[in-house]
């Protein structure tokens, strides 16, 4: 029977006793006190069923009053009870419009599986919520600002790196196309589009085949489906805006 990483209440039984484990229900409870529930939950798979108990799981947790129509500022929390990561926790946002999940560029917080963890993150939470208040000043100015010219290329430059394809017309012309209408044009809303193809996928690009010598071809992109290769895509992407708008 599958049993959600979540709920488990021990470590896997091949750690070491030094290894202190944090529970995930415990940070929820924690968490709580903020006004924070969970919204979204997802885990990683494993071939072991047993091991499916102790996986790496990501839940985002959001409260009303940071939430709207078009999305809601949200806490993106990391955990696994198998030794394979911290517990990490940050700031994103939730986008309705495209069910895209956006991370902030700070890096959050990284309590390791040693000592009093759960005092850590006790202590740590204020500054992630800091962050969040540093998230919801950079859409308020995005959403006052639009990227031209040399900006949004060295944007899409970015995302195209971060998905390690090469700097062509027609991937840079791929990267900046928007699916949907998107409303006013600004760049919070260039930030989006740009963010949800490299994120999501889906389309055909150019892309370097390694074993024929680098050649260029047509592949189709497929969706970012690791977890901390998806984090550490949002945290760059986002960084990289902030740095445009400075």
């Amino acid at each position: 029977m599958f049993i959600p990483a979540k709920h488990t209440t021990t470590a896997a039984p091949n750690l070491s006793p030094k290894y202190s484990l944090i529970e995930t229900t415990k940070v929820y409870e924690l968490l709580s006190d903020y006004g924070f529930r969970e919204d979204k939950y997802r885990q990683s798979r494993e071939r072991n069923r047993e091991r499916e108990a102790f996986a790496k799981h990501v839940s985002i947790l959001q409260r009303e009053q940071d939430c709207n129509s078009e999305g809601g500022f949200n806490l993106l929390l990391v955990n696994s009870h198998n030794g394979t990561s911290s517990l990490h926790l940050e700031a994103g946002y939730f986008r309705v419009l495209c069910e895209n999940q956006l991370g902030n560029g700070d890096v959050g917080i990284q309590v390791r599986h040693t000592g009093d963890v759960l005092g850590k993150l006790e202590r740590a939470i204020p500054q992630v919520l800091a962050q969040m208040e540093e998230f919801k000043q950079l859409q308020a100015l995005l959403q006052d600002t639009v990227l031209y010219g040399d900006k949004i290329d060295v944007l899409i430059r970015k995302a195209l790196e971060l998905r390690e394809l090469p700097d062509t017309t027609h991937n840079k012309a791929t990267f900046g196309y928007m699916r949907r209408n998107e409303g006013e044009r600004n760049a919070w809303m260039q930030f989006n589009v740009v963010q949800e193809n490299m994120v999501r996928g889906g389309f055909r690009v150019h892309a370097e085949n390694k074993a024929k010598d680098n050649l260029i071809e047509f592949r189709k992109l497929r969706a970012l489906s690791s977890a901390d290769r998806l984090l550490n895509a949002n945290r760059e992407l986002t960084a990289t805006v902030k740095q445009l708008v400075a």
